[in-house]
């Protein structure tokens, strides 16, 4: 997928190359930025962490958004005992694969300085994905 995105920008031209970035690292030691992205996109990565570093790397998201910047996020949902059930199974599953810290969804809590714009629900809920918008100060 990031090979595919890489080649669609590069086909745009030049502009759309220089406003894009791919950044490869272990997110709870990069230094994040402050006030440099426009977007911020998060889908299925929260998930792989604990609940308190979660939260940190939502503070460090939310810091390095521009005012008026989007947060995107997409992951699972909890929201019912079926929805519960394979969300266990999947964390059983990735733990046994990927040798992820967190067991299960962390409950995240988003920085005030960020507004819910649109949420959307897919699979009966399972997954949602959220567009959240930095104050433009």
């Amino acid at each position: 997928m990031l090979k595919k995105a890489n080649v669609l920008i590069s086909s745009a031209g030049s502009i759309e190359e220089h406003r894009y970035r791919q950044i490869h690292i272990n997110a709870l030691q990069y230094s994040y930025p402050i006030s440099e992205y426009d977007i911020v996109i998060c889908h299925y990565f929260l998930d792989c962490f604990i609940e308190r570093n979660a939260s940190d790397l939502l503070l460090k998201i939310e810091k390095s958004l521009k005012p008026g910047g989007f947060f995107l996020y997409s992951d699972f949902n909890d929201s019912c005992l079926l929805h519960q059930l394979a969300i266990w199974i999947l964390y059983r599953f990735f733990r046994l694969t990927t040798d992820i810290e967190a067991t299960q969804l962390p409950r995240l809590n988003l920085p005030e300085s960020l507004a819910l714009a649109s949420r959307r629900k897919w699979i009966s809920g399972l997954v949602v994905s959220e567009i959240w918008q930095k104050a433009k100060r």
